[in-house]
């Protein structure tokens, strides 16, 4: 065993950016293979056929000070299957590694340092860039902060006109002691003028600034010594909405659209291997080459032309949500680690150059390392893969961790899996259901949902709504325009669900920007809807349709417009640029058919995170009255962002996808349910029989006929089955069983909310 703590080349196969997301896999692998290059995921996979990877003799593992979730865990697998087989040679490689902490967890194996052969690299900050480009921060930019009574000169000539009608030019000129009680940046005045010490004052830093970005790429065009060398252009942004940004503004400016001076390209995880391919071609002399990429092209992948790297600073980071109780991608600024790495891009060939767009008084500020994956994710998945690897208990395994998680963290796992239906109520094992889960690289509720939708035909309808509770809702609301936006929002809301009302949001948007940039314009501000978070949520969606296909599930029901939205590979434009096809949904997609059977697979997914519908009339007669809910914790108010904020069906049941506490107890995004979606995919059921009483979870309470809750059981135990059954033989169609079609029309019965 052995810890390398630097290397030449790392190069890797392309990560996948999105966190928790992981679509394409690309076998090259043949007979005769010796020497197989993979994910750490693929590994993982392996070990659920051969648990002591007894076909491998040698395993090299890049990266490693990355932590994330499968690389820890693989760390324990590797440690316990050294004790079993010495034989087998492991060696750990970064160049920013901590090395000691490693060695140590590895019984104190050797340490092995190689020096890098990367050429220097000098660093530049943004006070750097600034001063270099003549940088001017306008008043009314994006990235301006409010900042008030800066001094743009240090003396300035003024005209005082007296009383008597004469005037006199006069020169006023302030001291560095009263510049300096303006000036918050600490920067020397020796070596920074006063406009770019402003200019860093007034910068809203948290801001990833794209029109100094273009401007510093004009001036390494234009100024001496940077428009003398040849190379390429490397630009780190931290997500695909950030990339596709900053290619329109750089492509629609006549000094980068000309081909024969540029070629801009997109590099991110959802292009295809032969897309990302061309960003490795060299063009001719007299052409710069611009990359944009994620953190992909941090480790995953080298581009051996580059010589310039933009550093944003930022990157997507996947952080549990204690709201929700679900995982998202959060934009954090890196490590100290991460910067360096970023940074090494540019000396691969040559001497480069490293334009960090933060302070280096922020960088001071950075984190070492980047904090393990394993403390703050939620550990559902993780617990999945132990318990179908049959590794034992979780919290047992996980004490194992090179920084174990805090086993209130394992508990609350396992609470959740044990609510989705993934492991029996003693989580001795995974049932049927949890084994599908096990195969699906995602949050277990949104994996849930998954299944049930592809089983009973309404797949693109989850697979959107899923994406948007991966990302921020993409209705906004301008401070000076909050009742035009509500109004709007109320108006196109349908069947008290502000899920249902998201998809119709999405599908309109669609449909009109299929009609055109104009079309697609227009429906976005009428309907106070943001355009990047729209994206984003289609290119989820695309992944998640692909990733339930791949376990052998599909929907079979919406098959023609699934394919069409989900089957085609994204594209790269002349220019490089990623473009996704445009599909539009087909059919009547929100017909009181399919909302019901949306409603009852939310169920599925979000209970028991449910509440039942109280009515607090307002003591004003003309005002509405407000939504108060009954949940197993106590009484929570419907969010005022919610459609259902002024619902007034007492007695009706809905599901929330998270509670938050500000000035009171709120419920974020509901949807009225139906009591047939409870007893199918709620709690464990309870018959009573003297009181004819069915009971989900001892206090969802319905008043029945004792054969209506004995029958429900059944049919739950049926479904258990049937998914066994798609176990065993993965092409199994389950969504022609008579069970599923008896099913359906059971949802599609009884009518939905309005």
């Amino acid at each position: 065993m052995r810890v390398g703590q630097e290397m030449g080349e790392r190069d890797a196969h392309p990560r996948d950016a999105m966190v928790g997301y992981q679509i394409r896999f690309e076998s090259r692998r043949g007979p005769n293979t010796r020497l197989m290059y993979c994910t750490t995921g693929v590994v993982l996979r392996q070990l659920q056929g051969s648990q002591d990877l007894d076909n491998i003799s040698h395993l090299i593992i890049d990266e490693v000070h990355e932590r994330s979730v499968q690389s820890d865990f693989l760390m324990i697998v590797i440690k316990n299957i050294l004790r079993r087989r010495p034989n087998l040679k492991v060696i750990l490689m970064s160049a920013t590694l901590d090395s000691e902490k490693f060695s140590s967890y590895f019984d104190h194996c050797p340490v092995i340092n190689i020096p890098g052969r990367t050429f220097p690299v000098e660093n530049y900050y943004v006070e750097d860039v600034i001063e270099m480009t003549g940088y001017v921060v306008d008043e009314d930019s994006p990235y301006t902060l409010k900042t008030k009574h800066l001094i743009q000169e240090q003396s300035a000539s003024v005209e005082v006109t007296q009383r008597g009608g004469d005037s006199s030019k006069q020169t006023l000129s302030w001291t560095p002691e009263e510049i300096s009680r303006i000036d918050r940046t600490d920067l020397p005045c020796d070596t920074y003028s006063l406009r770019t010490r402003n200019a860093v004052t007034r910068l809203n830093l948290n801001r990833i600034n794209l029109d100094l970005v273009t401007d510093l790429l004009k001036h390494l065009d234009t100024a001496a010594p940077f428009c003398e060398v040849e190379g390429a252009v490397l630009i780190f942004l931290p997500g695909l909405a950030d990339i596709q940004e900053l290619y329109e503004m750089l492509t629609t400016q006549r000094h980068f659209s000309d081909p024969s001076r540029y070629q801009i390209f997109a590099l991110h995880s959802v292009l295809s291997s032969q897309d990302q391919g061309r960003v490795f071609d060299v063009p001719p002399a007299g052409i710069r080459k611009v990359v944009i990429a994620t953190n992909i092209a941090e480790t995953g992948i080298t581009i051996p032309d580059v010589v310039y790297v933009i550093d944003s600073g930022k990157a997507k980071e996947n952080r549990y949500m204690e709201n929700s109780q679900m995982s998202a991608l959060e934009e954090v600024f890196i490590s100290k680690a991460n910067s360096k790495q970023r940074a090494g891009r540019a000396g691969r060939v040559r001497a480069g150059c490293c334009f960090r767009l933060y302070t280096q008084a922020q960088h001071r500020e950075f984190r070492a390392f980047t904090s393990p994956e394993l403390l703050r994710v939620p550990l559902e998945e993780l617990c999945l893969s132990i318990m179908k690897c049959e590794y034992g208990h979780p919290h047992e395994f996980l004490s194992l961790a090179l920084d174990p998680p805090q086993s209130t963290a394992i508990s609350r796992a396992m609470s959740v899996l044990r609510e989705v239906g993934a492991c029996h109520s003693d989580g001795s094992a995974l049932t049927p259901l949890g084994h599908h889960l096990a195969a699906l690289p995602v949050d277990v509720r949104i994996g849930k949902m998954l299944i049930l939708a592809a089983i009973f035909g309404c797949l693109d309808q989850i697979a959107v709504i899923a994406a948007a509770m991966t990302d921020k809702s993409p209705f906004v609301v301008p401070l000076s325009k909050r009742s035009e936006a509500d109004s709007a929002k109320q108006a196109m809301s349908v069947a008290n669900s502000d899920h249902l009302t998201l998809y119709k949001a999405f599908s309109g948007w669609i449909k009109a920007r299929e009609n055109g940039k104009s079309s697609e314009k227009s429906y976005l501000s009428k309907n106070f809807l943001k355009r990047s978070t729209l994206m984003d949520i289609e290119n989820v969606k695309k992944d998640l349709i692909k990733l339930i296909r791949t376990i052998g599930f599909d929907d079979v029901a919406g098959a023609s417009s699934a394919s069409r939205l989900g089957g085609t590979e994204p594209q790269l434009s002349a220019h490089g640029v990623l473009k996704i096809a445009d599909h539009a949904p087909s059919g009547n997609d929100l017909d009181p058919s399919s909302m019901a059977m949306v409603k009852a697979v939310l169920t599925a997914g979000l209970y028991p995170q449910v509440g039942c519908v109280l009515t607090t009339p307002s003591v004003d007669v003309s005002d509405k009255s407000t939504c108060l809910v009954e949940t197993s914790s106590g009484v929570a108010q419907v969010h005022p962002s919610s459609v259902n904020k002024t619902l007034a069906l007492t007695g009706s049941w809905l599901v929330y996808q998270e509670k938050v506490r500000m000035s009171r107890v709120f419920l974020r995004d509901t949807t009225v349910v139906s009591p047939y979606a409870l007893l199918l995919f709620g709690g464990e059921i309870t018959v009573q029989h003297t009181q004819r009483l069915v009971s989900l979870d001892g206090w969802i309470k319905y008043r029945a006929v004792v054969k209506t809750g004995v029958i429900f059981k059944e049919v739950r135990k049926a479904l258990n089955n049937l998914l066994e059954r798609k176990l065993k033989d993965p092409t199994l169609n389950m969504a022609g069983s008579r069970l599923i079609v008896l099913l359906k029309d059971l949802v599609k019965s009884e009518k939905s909310a309005r």
